[in-house]
């Protein structure tokens, strides 16, 4: 009869050779794996990625329209890189809905406690940051800001859309023109986006 070891019960699941524990990733739910099929399609891995345990890059790509539009190559050809413009363009997002809209900040409790002139002069400061990466949206014409809200900040549907980006990703991906009045309106939502940068 053999003793078993004494410690922690042996995890289960899948080996490696050598006795390790693969490695599994985490897809998301039904949801997410859902806009990972419609948005992600085409997205590959790199090794060096893999090696890090990068199971899924998209996944967190896909719950907002700057991340779907990244997803889809709609991003490529800036003087910045799609990341550094997509989390810009995200950075401004999470400065308006802070400021302007929902959040947990305004959902909490804590909207209902004492702030002292530090919590104000916080909220005074991000405001001042919002206000300036937005005037230098606005100086590049009313066009350009409309398309830039469409994209980064209206969009609060987080399985699709706008319509106008869907269009241009589905259109891309099987090899044909998107249309000229979508394209052109990409065109001036990456203006904006690159002054944010």
């Amino acid at each position: 009869m053999s003793r078993a070891r004494r410690g922690r019960k042996r995890k289960d699941g899948e080996r490696q050779p050598c006795g390790k524990l693969k490695q599994t990733f985490d897809r998301g739910s039904p949801g997410v794996q859902r806009r990972v099929a419609i948005y992600g399609a085409g997205v590959v891995l790199t090794q060096e990625q893999i090696g890090q345990g990068r199971g899924v890059r998209e996944t967190p790509d896909t719950f907002d329209a700057i991340g779907r539009a990244y997803l889809g190559g709609l991003l490529n050809g800036l003087a910045y890189s799609p990341e550094v413009a997509r989390d810009a363009a995200r950075d401004v997002a999470a400065l308006y809905w802070r400021i302007f809209g929902i959040g947990a900040h305004r959902d909490s409790l804590a909207k209902f406690m004492p702030q002292g002139a530090s919590g104000r002069d916080r909220e005074r400061a991000l405001e001042g940051a919002l206000n300036a990466r937005l005037a230098r949206i606005n100086a590049l014409g009313r066009d350009v800001r409309k398309a830039f809200d469409a994209l980064v900040l209206d969009n609060v549907e987080t399985d699709h859309g706008p319509a106008w980006v869907d269009r241009i990703i589905f259109a891309r991906r099987k090899g044909i023109a998107a249309p000229a009045a979508d394209e052109d309106r990409l065109a001036l939502a990456l203006r904006g986006i690159e002054a944010v940068c």
